[in-house]
């Protein structure tokens, strides 16, 4: 007040803070374990009990990161067509669902493309989502058998663990030795507390819906309309539902061997 000039040392401190209990600021990877435990209907295989099938095919589970900071999830999945699916279940209520693969997409996993900062750290998300869609279908329809084949997008995950992670290929947990994998997908969405049979080893692995009828995911790809069909058709003796191109086709030929003419799709 005295109009004099007045002199005082400012002090400038730096802190860093640690948590003593860190927290992710990501989702890590991480098995679901379902809410209500089924168990796996009895298989009806040939016997003649099984009259309806439906049958899904690549819904690719998985989500995009965007917005500030990319902490928001934008699913490439399409919601509405899994929704539908699911009314279908319902109102159908199929003696057996039969998945053709390729349920996730799992583009963090990929060892042949280049992987984007918005496609990465979204495994976890992915999982809890399609573990959901699941146990939906599975708690409306408890007594319908559930059978989901690997496609080369779940393939990915076992290749990723081969070419880069070998030291958690094939690991068990000590609990369940005789189980899946540790990191497979059968484990982290836990299939079987919803009753449901994974068949894996892509692209060999298949089901039958009955001897005349087989349900795969599909390795082959052309690019012309029916062209991938008649590829797959080429050498078969047996119809077959397969997936994999992400477009309608539909294929028949006659096996003349063995002097009969059976018609095959």
């Amino acid at each position: 007040d005295s109009g004099s000039i007045a002199t005082s040392q400012l002090v400038r401190v730096f802190a860093r803070l640690v948590r003593r209990h860190p927290i992710p600021v990501f989702p890590h990877v991480q098995p679901i374990q379902a809410t209500t435990v089924y168990e796996r209907p009895i298989p009806a295989y040939f016997d003649g009990s099984v009259k309806t099938t439906l049958v899904l095919a690549d819904a690719h589970v998985g989500f995009r990161r965007t917005g500030r900071g990319l902490t928001r999830l934008d699913p490439f999945h399409d919601r509405e067509a899994m929704d539908t699916a699911y009314r279908v279940a319902l109102a159908v209520h199929p003696d057996e669902i039969v998945v053709l693969g390729d349920k996730l997409d799992l583009p963090d996993w990929t060892v042949r493309f280049h992987r984007e900062p918005d496609i990465r750290l979204v495994t976890q998300p992915a999982l809890i989502e399609l573990h959901w869609y699941l146990a939906r279908i599975r708690a409306m329809l408890p007594r319908t058998r559930i059978v989901y084949l690997a496609g080369n997008h779940e393939k990915r995950f076992s290749t990723m663990l081969e070419a880069h992670i070998p030291a958690a290929y094939k690991l068990k947990s000590v609990d369940d030795l005789d189980g899946w994998d540790a990191f497979s997908i059968p484990k982290l969405l836990d299939l079987d507390g919803l009753g449901v049979e994974y068949i894996a080893h892509y692209p060999q692995g298949s089901y039958f819906i009955s001897p005349e009828l087989e349900t795969e995911h599909g390795s082959t790809a052309r690019k012309g309309q029916g062209d991938t069909s008649r590829s797959i058709m080429r050498d078969r003796s047996n119809s077959v539902f397969s997936g994999h191109i992400h477009r309608p086709e539909l294929v028949s030929k006659v096996d003349r061997r063995g002097g009969v003419n059976t018609p095959i799709q």
